[in-house]
């Protein structure tokens, strides 16, 4: 099989690229990126390392792929020979690359042959939200053209070297939607494969990163950043307020995902202690203004924190500390962040607390309104 992946930064290299490799269907792999400089180095460096980060350092070498800059795709790749796309350049910037992904819809149609789509990207069922926008640009036959909805997790700290190296986790993750898998495919075996991808997707998105979220809005709120790290706060024995949050606000959200999934309960407290010791690797060196960041996206209806809120709030679940992250992210003012600007303009022209929160959180209803301010 061959791969074009949308996306040669941090995540792509260091998350996408090793487990494809590590796959025996994939024979060749391309990255493409609009940075000249990136995609210049990726084609003279021709491999770079991925440093997984633990006790003891594990080095993984990453080599044989191409690159090619995104405005010389159709230059220099010939678009029917390509059976798979993937993408992780951040779900807000997939309009950016519709027409390209257009233009190799119609060249694997032209030969009637299939096509995978996989965005991973953080958030529930991108893939899907990417089809439909493709679609109203072009009515594809979808017999062939598969957008795959899928499940994607590592943390990647966003540090720059001097070379294409990336500093990773050692946990990994990929889960793929198995009901819209081609059968004309062979499956990647380094892929995990489910008929609930929901729930995969709702599990990983509102309690990783909800969790992370939660705790740097929390930790501004006791600290304003003066602790700068997440594993070296979560890690400090003389003050645990952190920890203990972060523990009974996972608890809180699995019980949503139990109740809303059916999931399995021990699979769910495996989970939680999955996070835990991810968020407190002494070796991941993780900044929490970074993962605070794009407040007003995540304190959206469909986002990580609002929609688990609104399922416990209607079922009568206990959600006291998914209710204290929406009052912490929604009183952020960090103001290096942009995202706190816009919020501090907002306060500032809607006086009434009411007022303000339903100018942040899109569609609001009266009743989860009522539930968060009172």
């Amino acid at each position: 099989m061959k791969v074009l992946h949308f996306g040669a930064g941090n995540i792509g290299r260091g998350f996408i690229a090793p487990i494809l490799f590590n796959s025996k269907q994939i024979k060749e792999l391309y990255f493409t990126d609009n940075n000249i400089d990136l995609i210049s180095k990726l084609k003279e460096t021709k491999e770079y390392n991925v440093i997984e980060l633990d006790e003891k350092e594990k080095i993984v070498k990453v080599s044989g792929y191409n690159a090619v800059h995104s405005n010389d795709i159709d230059k220099e790749l010939k678009l029917e020979e390509f059976d798979v796309l993937t993408t992780s350049i951040g779900s807000v910037n997939l309009k950016y690359i519709k027409d390209q992904v257009i233009k190799f819809i119609k060249a694997k149609e032209s030969i009637k042959k299939p096509l995978i789509i996989m965005c991973c990207e953080n958030g529930e069922k991108i893939s899907s939200l990417f089809e439909k926008e493709v679609i109203e640009s072009y009515k594809f036959d979808k017999k062939l053209i598969k957008f795959v909805d899928v499940m994607v997790d590592r943390i990647v700290p966003n540090e720059v070297s001097s070379d294409l190296s990336i500093k990773v986790e050692p946990y990994s993750s990929w889960v793929a939607d198995e009901r819209n898998w081609p059968s004309e495919l062979e499956k990647i075996t380094t892929i995990k494969y489910t008929e609930n991808i929901d729930a995969e997707i709702c599990k990983k998105v509102w309690m990783l990163n909800g969790g992370h979220a939660s705790i740097a809005w929390k930790e501004w709120q006791l600290s304003k950043f003066k602790n700068k790290f997440i594993n070296e706060t979560l890690n400090n024995e003389i003050d645990n307020r952190l920890i203990i949050f972060l523990k009974r606000y996972l608890t809180e959200i699995s019980n949503v995902v139990e109740f809303q999934f059916n999931y399995n309960r021990e699979a769910l407290d495996d989970f939680i202690d999955s996070v835990v010791s991810r968020f407190t690797n002494v070796h991941i060196k993780d900044e929490f203004d970074r993962v605070a960041r794009n407040t007003l996206k995540k304190l959206q209806l469909d986002e990580r924190i609002l929609k688990p809120f609104q399922i416990a709030i209607t079922n009568n679940i206990g959600c006291g500390y998914i209710k204290e992250t929406i009052i912490n992210a929604l009183s952020y003012n960090n103001l290096d962040d942009p995202d706190c600007k816009l919020l501090e303009d907002l306060r500032r022209s809607h006086q009434d607390y009411k007022e303000f929160i339903a100018s942040v959180i899109k569609d609001i209803d009266s009743e989860t309104l009522n539930q968060i301010i009172n």
